[in-house]
């Protein structure tokens, strides 16, 4: 037993560090400070995203403080810089009126990439709540909300009416969302121009119950990502109503080991230390599970608890015999004067059926 005590101390100490280990490695020190200027700088102050209580705020928003927050932070080689002169080739063979020179665009807060296009989409409501009859001739229409409502997925917008079409949002079919792409080699007066064109086509109008704006951004240096969404919600009660979420994402890559990713994103040597802790850790406490299971199974509650319950029967139903010492502080009289406790007596009697001495039990010694 003082061998099992030993080994069950030295396994807990084990299990103890490699939990620690395995904390640690997932620890995301700078995640809150990189999440944190991203939001500063995505959601702006004066003019920025809490100013929006109108569509036409959220045109304001989208044109001027996300293009020049997306768009207009280029990463241009300096004097002196001995890429500069190839950068300045590439950019005349790749650049053209719309799209910015290659490995020129995309930064915010100049080391943060944009990863793929910058995504808009929104959701509609169909003009499908009552209006009063008293009040029909002066109000044409009404839009509840997109709780209440009933999802629009037909086609509008255009000289034909049919300039924005929907498509079905995520593999879950989460309804139907009218998505537009702004590409990440755009310059800035180009993805500007895009957004006015937006605008003069009417894709926000008075269905549109939730305009969304989604984009990532990744930084090599701590290698993180940053998943970006932005909501602005007209609201069936009048205004925007406006909230965002930017959720830090850790590659893991030791465990990126077991996908294909690897080859995209390689390991490095303290991947493959942490990889086989967490092998360690994780087989560890399957066999202490199992462990445990198979101690619940020999002596588990169920099987402790229906043994103290036989014991108390089997104690209850047999007479104790009471020590002179007792019964004398019991019944304040001597055994040796031949007499016995009411509560023995009783205790003898319900007993008498079990052995037939039991009438003898309270005999005088």
């Amino acid at each position: 037993k003082f061998l099992h005590g030993v080994r069950d101390i030295f396994i807990y100490i084990v299990f103890l560090v490699l939990y620690t280990i395995v904390i640690q490695s997932t620890a995301l020190p700078s995640a809150y400070p990189y999440s944190q200027k991203l939001r500063a700088r995505v959601l702006g102050g004066d003019g920025g995203l809490g100013d929006v209580l109108t569509r036409d705020g959220i045109w304001e928003y989208l044109e001027n403080h996300l293009i020049d927050v997306v768009y207009g932070e280029i990463d241009t080689p300096q004097e002196g810089d001995d890429d500069a002169a190839a950068a300045e080739a590439a950019s005349n063979e790749t650049s053209t009126d719309d799209t910015a020179p290659a490995g020129r665009w995309g930064y915010i807060l100049d080391v943060n990439r944009l990863i793929g296009a910058v995504e808009l989409k929104q959701r509609r409501v169909l003009p499908t709540c009552e209006v009063p009859p008293v009040y029909e001739t002066s109000i044409d229409s009404c839009y509840p909300d997109l709780a209440t409502g009933t999802s629009d997925d037909q086609p509008y917008g255009g000289p034909n009416g049919t300039a924005f079409t929907s498509e079905k949002d995520g593999l879950l079919d989460q309804g139907s969302v009218f998505r537009v792409t702004l590409p990440i080699n755009l310059t800035m007066a180009a993805a500007r121009a895009r957004v006015v064109a937006l605008e003069d086509a009417q894709w926000i109008d008075l269905r549109t119950r939730e305009v969304a704006v989604h984009l990532t951004v990744y930084n090599p240096a701590i290698d993180l990502f940053c998943n970006v969404e932005i909501l602005m919600s007209p609201k069936a009660s009048g205004g925007v109503v406006v909230s965002s979420r930017f959720l830090t994402v850790n590659l893991v890559r030791h465990m990126l080991l077991l996908t294909s990713a690897r080859d995209l994103f390689p390991a490095r040597p303290l991947d493959y230390a942490y990889f086989a802790i967490e092998v360690i850790f994780y087989t560890l406490a399957f066999g202490m599970w199992i462990q445990t299971i198979m101690r619940m199974c020999a002596l588990g509650p169920y099987r402790c608890a229906s043994r103290g319950v036989s014991n108390t029967r089997r104690c209850a139903s047999v007479c104790p015999l009471t020590s002179p010492r007792s019964a004398s502080l019991s019944t304040g009289t001597s055994l040796a004067r031949g007499t016995c406790s009411t509560s023995s007596t009783s205790r003898c009697s319900s007993s008498s059926s079990r052995s037939a001495s039991g009438s003898s039990t309270c005999s005088t010694s």
